[in-house]
């Protein structure tokens, strides 16, 4: 799985990614957490802007997960993480937990 910085035109697909993954916490019965809103697309592109968003892509660069994170007392903080269900199965573990640390580590940031 390719992981890389978010692109301005794919801001709602993070949006429609985060709507997908809410099913599954309905179906545990997580219904306030299925319930939350994704965040705006003025939020998504400033994390965006700011370098503190990736998405892991399928092999036609198609975004299937995405990370937004920002840096508290020094520290990477994850503010989101979510991914299109169908693919968390055997594939997004791993690439996920190396997301940000392929940016905050060049920034003097925590890992």
């Amino acid at each position: 799985m390719r992981i890389r910085s978010v692109l301005a035109s794919e801001l709602g697909v993070l949006q429609e990614i985060e709507r997908a993954a809410e099913g599954l916490f309905r179906e545990v019965g997580m219904v306030e957490v299925a319930d939350d809103e994704p965040f705006t697309l003025d939020v998504l592109e400033g994390y965006r802007r700011a370098g503190w968003a990736w998405v892991g892509c399928d092999p036609e660069d198609r975004p299937v997960g995405y990370l937004v994170a920002e840096p508290v007392d020094g520290a990477l903080h994850v503010e989101q993480v979510s991914v299109i269900p169908v693919r968390l199965v055997g594939v997004w573990g791993g690439p996920c937990s190396r997301m940000p640390r392929s940016g905050p580590g060049r920034r003097g940031w925590a890992g």
